[in-house]
């Protein structure tokens, strides 16, 4: 009697850790997906300025020589973070237009 009493509880708890794991595989993969588009809202953390001077803005380190050009100073304050196109880049927006464009005034 005592033996098949050990094998019902036995049985109980398998079944309940294979419902288990079936109820986490259907919540993670079906009932919450994880959408590129979400995880692309917070560009602070997928996108960065890198490379040496810091002028480049990916979502990777980029290795690139150490030189400095005076327009890489408009891009220390110059928002990086994903675009319409998905991709890392540089929000163009109004200072960093007029910083480009002064900076290329004064070398031509």
């Amino acid at each position: 009697m005592k033996n098949k009493k050990l094998i019902f509880v036995m049985v109980a708890l398998i079944v309940f850790t294979v419902l288990t794991l079936i109820m986490a595989f259907i919540w993670l993969n079906i009932l919450l997906p994880v959408d590129p588009v979400y995880l692309a809202e917070d560009p602070i953390t997928l996108c960065r300025a890198t490379g040496c001077s810091g002028h480049i803005c990916s979502d990777q380190d980029v290795i690139t020589t150490c030189e400095w050009r005076p327009e890489y100073a408009c891009y220390q304050n110059a928002r990086c973070e994903i675009q319409e196109t998905g991709q890392c880049g540089w929000t163009m927006d109004d200072t960093l237009r007029q910083c480009l464009a002064d900076v290329n005034q004064e070398l031509f």
